[in-house]
């Protein structure tokens, strides 16, 4: 082999590394955080047709704006996949129903949107 072939070989088995950690460190995170396996994280997600249960966007996990599981914080039971925005909306209203209602009625009123 020459050099450059070694180098590529040993960037490969790195690479390779790299990626088994990541998956660890996630499955680990899912399963610390939220009781549930990667599997059956993705069976929830299957069951939403691979959607946000919320607003229907298709959803991918892993890098910025990835999508989450969706939890109740005072029980910590978990409800359903998100997008990484709807996730925030809900906690911006602190999943307060109430105050989603309030948030449509202003949006209604103000915009003349019926939606």
């Amino acid at each position: 082999m020459t050099p450059e072939e070694i180098e590529r070989d040993k960037e490969a088995v790195q690479t390779e590394r790299r990626k088994r950690a990541a998956t660890r460190s996630r499955a680990y995170m899912v399963q610390t955080k939220y009781g549930i396996t990667l599997e059956q994280r993705d069976a929830l997600l299957a069951a939403q047709q691979g959607k946000c249960a919320l607003c229907g966007a298709p959803i991918r996990f892993g890098g910025p704006g990835s999508a989450v599981v969706d939890h109740c914080h005072a029980s910590g039971k978990i409800r359903a996949i998100l997008c990484h925005l709807c996730n925030v909306g809900l906690g911006s209203f602190r999943d307060n129903p109430t105050l989603l209602d309030k948030a449509k009625q202003y949006l209604l009123d103000k915009s003349g949107n019926t939606r």
